[in-house]
């Protein structure tokens, strides 16, 4: 008999899911936009307007790499495999230790900016939320006995 999905790593799946849709979604939004803009950089083919071109379809491209890792690591949740589970758990670390270093520095970041002392600590607030949620999610996927006896072979 199949071991039976955990409600949690379900959630996880479609979320991660619903992630990558929509940033297919973006991305095809975010390219027809960039295409409409175009004919009026043509020509214009000195610096400033390849560089446009470049940055375009870079962040073109990180949205698009960003929808297949939301779609192929929520699958291979849904589908139990170990290496969803290692990818999302290493996802989630990475994420705190970003927003950790935002953290230490987002009274440097917003200084330069001409932040208030109130949006610093919304920022740091925030910041602590999200490397909560992060830190529960990945040690949801890497220590609980039903998360591991569902991915054990």
């Amino acid at each position: 008999m199949a071991k039976e999905i955990p409600v949690g790593v379900k959630i996880l799946a479609v979320l991660y899911y619903i992630i990558g849709i929509v940033a297919l979604v973006f991305a095809i939004i975010y390219f027809v936009g960039g295409m409409m803009e175009i004919p009026s950089m043509a020509g214009d083919l000195s610096a400033g307007g390849i560089s446009w071109l470049l940055l375009f379809i870079a962040i073109f491209i990180t949205i698009v790499l960003i929808a297949i890792f939301g779609i192929f690591v929520g699958r291979g949740l849904w589908k139990k495999r170990g290496w969803a589970r290692i990818t999302a758990i290493t996802f989630h670390c990475f994420v705190v230790f970003i927003v950790i270093y935002l953290i230490v520095n987002i009274f440097a970041i917003l200084e330069r900016a001409g932040g208030t002392v109130e949006n610093k600590l919304i920022w740091v607030i925030i910041g602590l939320i999200v490397s909560i949620i992060n830190l529960t999610i990945a040690g949801y996927l890497a220590f609980s006995k039903a998360v591991k006896d569902a991915f054990s072979l």
